[in-house]
């Protein structure tokens, strides 16, 4: 039987239902090299990332629309941030 699940504060909790008092559970440890990020380098070979040919292909393609609306709801969030309701 596998329980799966994730270490929080040093707590392993697991998912779904948990296992009946006194049930051994076998806990594997992540490797290091999980934790680690590759660098930029590596993830755009990994991804297989090339460079563009011709920058100018994306002219004309940021911001967007006038009036997506963006701004507004950005502006939206900063301000139910600094009065302290998270956005909400």
């Amino acid at each position: 039987m596998t329980y799966r699940g994730i270490v929080s504060n040093g707590v392993v909790v697991l998912e779904g239902e948990t296992p009946m008092e006194g049930t051994v559970v076998e806990v594997t440890p992540i490797t290091v090299d999980f934790w680690q990020s590759p660098t930029l380098e590596e993830l755009a070979r990994s991804q297989v990332v090339r460079p563009m040919a011709d920058v100018r292909a994306i002219f004309g393609s940021w911001p967007g629309e006038e009036n997506d609306g963006f701004e507004a709801a950005i502006d939206e969030l900063r301000h139910a941030n600094m009065a302290g309701n998270g956005g909400r």
